[in-house]
C-alpha cells in the first residue's frame, strides 16, 4: 500500500480533534464528555446536535454513547447499526402513521444512524456494509425528504468540465411562483454527506425563507462511491454547474443578487477556491476558513513520521505509519483518516 500517494487525503481528517498519538485525551474539554475517546465524543455531539432539526433523538444517542466501547470502531458501528434498524422499524410501524411529522423525523433519524454506523468501517474497503449502509441511509433520507411540507428534490447535474456528475438536493422555501428568495449553495467537506447539510444548515435557512441546494462533488460520499472519483483541486468546476442550474432551472424563485456559497469543514477550503473563480456569488461563508491543508492536518501524525515523509523517504514512511496503525498506536481520529 503506497500511503505517500495519498498523504493529503490522510491529513484531511477532522481538524476539530486535538492531535493525539496512542491516546485520545479529553483533558480540559469545554463540554461534558460522552466518551473518553475524543473522536467518538465529537461524533456523538454531531448526532445530538442534529436532534434540533429531527435528525436524531437525544435519549437513543446517549444510550448508544453509553454502550459503545471507547476507541473500538467495530463497537461504534455495531451499536449504531442496531439503533438504525430499530429506528427504521419504528418509522415503518403503521401504528405510528397517525403522526406524519414524527414519522418523517424518525426517517431522518434512521438515516443519521445508518450514516453513523458507516463512519468507522473503512479500514476494509471490501466490506459490503460500506455500500449497503449507504443505500439504507439514502432510502431513509429520501422518505423523510418526501414528507417535508415542500418535498426536497434530488438532482444530478453534469459537469461542464470533467467527467463527473454533481449530486445535489434542491430545497425550495415556498411554492409561490415568481417570488424571488435568497438562496444558499451548500457544500460539505472531506467526509460529511449532503444529507448532513440538511440538519446543519437547510432546515434553519428554510424556516427563515431561504431556498437551499446542497451538493457533492468528486471525492465526496456519493460521487466517490458511485463514480469512484477522488477530490479535484478545480472546485470551481463543481460549484459552477450548480450555480448554472440554480440560475436557469430555478430562476423563477431565486434572487440572483442574493446567492451565497457555504463551505463546511474541508469545504471551507473548497468553497474558497470556487469563489475565486465564480463571479455570480453575492457572499461566501467558510466554516472554517482553511488556507493551508497540509499545515492544518500534518499535526495529526507524530513529528518523527512527518520528518520521514518530508525527507522524501516514502517507503519508510509507508512502513512506519502502517506499523503504528496495525499496533494501535494512532489516535482514533488519525486511524480513521488513514483507513
Amino acid at each position: 500500500m503506497k500511503l505517500h500517494c495519498y498523504i493529503l487525503p490522510l491529513f484531511a481528517m477532522a481538524m476539530h480533534i486535538r492531535p493525539a498519538v496512542g491516546a485520545n485525551g479529553t483533558e480540559n474539554a469545554p463540554t461534558l464528555q460522552l466518551s473518553t475517546d475524543s473522536a467518538f465524543n465529537f461524533q456523538f455531539l454531531i448526532a445530538l446536535g442534529d436532534a434540533l432539526t429531527g435528525g436524531s433523538d437525544i435519549a437513543p444517542v446517549l444510550g448508544a454513547a453509553k454502550n459503545i466501547k471507547p476507541g473500538d470502531m467495530a463497537s461504534y458501528s455495531e451499536v449504531f447499526f442496531k439503533l438504525a434498524n430499530h429506528t427504521k422499524a419504528e418509522a415503518e410501524d403503521q401504528g405510528n402513521a397517525y403522526d406524519p411529522v414524527n414519522v418523517r423525523d424518525t426517517w431522518f433519524s434512521a438515516a443519521q444512524y445508518f450514516r453513523r454506523a458507516d463512519f468507522y468501517l473503512h479500514g476494509n474497503w471490501s466490506n459490503p456494509l460500506i455500500n449497503s449502509l449507504w443505500e439504507e441511509q439514502t432510502a431513509a433520507f429520501n422518505k423523510a425528504l418526501a414528507a417535508l411540507p415542500l418535498p426536497g428534490q434530488r438532482i444530478r447535474i453534469p459537469a461542464t468540465k470533467g467527467n463527473f456528475t454533481v449530486e445535489a438536493i434542491w430545497y425550495g422555501a415556498s411554492e409561490a411562483e415568481h417570488y424571488k428568495r435568497p438562496t444558499l449553495v451548500i457544500g460539505n467537506g472531506y467526509d460529511a454527506a449532503q444529507e448532513d447539510s440538511y440538519h446543519y444548515f437547510v432546515a434553519s435557512a428554510m424556516a427563515r425563507g431561504w431556498n437551499c441546494i446542497t451538493y457533492e462533488g468528486p471525492g465526496q460520499p456519493t460521487v466517490r462511491r458511485e463514480h469512484e472519483i477522488g477530490f479535484i483541486p478545480e472546485w470551481e468546476n463543481v460549484v459552477g454547474p450548480v450555480v448554472d442550474y440554480v440560475l436557469s432551472e430555478k430562476s423563477h424563485t431565486v434572487d440572483k443578487a442574493r446567492l451565497a456559497l457555504v463551505g463546511n469543514s474541508f469545504g471551507g477550503y473548497l468553497a474558497a477556491r470556487a469563489a475565486a473563480f465564480e463571479t455570480r456569488l453575492s457572499a461566501v461563508v467558510l466554516i472554517d476558513g482553511i488556507w493551508d491543508v497540509y499545515a492544518a492536518f500534518s499535526a495529526q501524525l507524530p513529528r518523527e513520521i512527518i520528518a520521514i515523509y518530508e525527507a522524501g523517504n516514502y517507503t519508510e514512511f509507508d512502513r512506519e505509519l502502517l506499523t503504528l496503525r496495525e499496533t494501535g498506536k494512532l489516535s482514533t481520529n488519525a486511524a480513521w483518516g488513514l483507513d
